[in-house]
Order: structure tokens, then C-alpha cells, then sequence
């Protein structure tokens, strides 16, 4: 029952927070992890404020937690592609999209490095989230907390 309450209100932020992962790793590629370490640092402090108006103000529960975490990460995916835009040695990576064939250049060559990555990542990121469900299960105050530091490990990561 919590879990599934949890999971609807947490589904759009996991589109946004997968957004956000990619961006983020194009910063630390591009030699620039204090520009993503600043997003996430304001995403985590905004998340405790979330956290405090939907859990305990508003009294949302376990919805609330799923809330606050996908707002957390729709603000930080839209901190992380705004201050990459207004970078300057940025500019011409942040030119480059799909319609660009250098994208598709020795493409296999990613998959085969990528997918086993991709597993990994998978697998990591998702056993947060099971022990973030069974937290749950003991309250919503105490899954409030578990996100809150899940998003501060993320932040010193």
C-alpha cells in the first residue's frame, strides 16, 4: 500500500532525475563538477523545505516523500541544463544535438562499453530505492529522512 502510493508520486521524477544523471555527468566529463556539485547542493536544501511542506505541513505521508523527491529533481535538472547553457566554454558541446551525425559516429563502440555500464548504474540506483520502499514501511517521516540523505550522499559523491 505505501510502496505503491510511493511509486505514483515518485514516476515523474525519475524521468527528470535520469535527465538530470546525464547532465551531470557531462559536467564531471567536461572537467566541470563544481558547476553540478553547486545545482545539487541548492536541489538538497530545497528538498528538505519539500520534505517539511508536503510530509509535515501538509501531511501528504508516504505521497508526499514521492513528491518532494520528484520536485526535487525537476528543479535540479532544470538548475543543471540552465547553468550549462550559460557557460561559455560550454557553448559548443551544448550545440551539438541528434540532428548532428558525429553522434552516431562508431556508435557500437558506446553500447559496448555503455550497456554493461548501464546495468551497473541500474542495479546501484535501484537498490536505493527498494531499501528507500521497505523505509517506508516503518513511516513517512523516516522515509523523508532516507531521501534527504540519499540526496546529500548524491550531493558528495
Amino acid at each position: 500500500m505505501y510502496a505503491g502510493k510511493y511509486i505514483l508520486a515518485y514516476l515523474p521524477g525519475l524521468y527528470f532525475m535520469s535527465l538530470f544523471e546525464l547532465q551531470r555527468y557531462f559536467l564531471i566529463i567536461m572537467d566541470r563538477s563544481d558547476l553540478q556539485m553547486y545545482v545539487i547542493a541548492a536541489g538538497t536544501v530545497l528538498h528538505l523545505l519539500w520534505n517539511y511542506l508536503l510530509v509535515i505541513v501538509m501531511d501528504l505521508g508516504v505521497e508526499g516523500t514521492g513528491l518532494a523527491a520528484s520536485l526535487t529533481n525537476f528543479i535540479i535538472f532544470l538548475g543543471m541544463m540552465a547553468i550549462s547553457q550559460c557557460q561559455r566554454d560550454l557553448s559548443e558541446a551544448n550545440k551539438v544535438g541528434l540532428s548532428d551525425s558525429r553522434v552516431f559516429k562508431n556508435l557500437w563502440e558506446y553500447f559496448k562499453i555503455g550497456f554493461p555500464m548501464a546495468c551497473v548504474e541500474i542495479l546501484d540506483w535501484g537498490k536505493l530505492e527498494i531499501v528507500c520502499l521497505m523505509v517506508g514501511l516503518i513511516g513517512s517521516k523516516y522515509q523523508a529522512a532516507y531521501v534527504i540523505l540519499i540526496n546529500i550522499v548524491n550531493l558528495l559523491w
